[in-house]
């Protein structure tokens, strides 16, 4: 759900060339992180852009890893 002005992100795996399902990318062959980073990219764009400002006024670092 999205309000005014907001975008929202769709990574469709419709007719993907590397299925979630496919073997390598659990076994770490070097397809899977060249073909999903683009989307990790994003995702840590979105993570730095949410980083949270705790009720002191100090930042809260937000150190997601996306795998990888």
């Amino acid at each position: 759900m999205c309000t005014s002005g907001d975008q929202a992100e769709v990574f469709s795996l419709e007719g993907d060339s590397l299925p979630l399902w496919d073997e390598a990318l659990w076994n770490g062959t070097p397809e899977w992180p060249e073909h999903l980073a683009p989307q990790r990219q994003l995702l840590r764009a979105y993570a730095e852009a949410l980083e949270p400002v705790h009720s002191s006024g100090v930042t809260v670092h937000n150190k997601l890893d996306f795998g990888m």
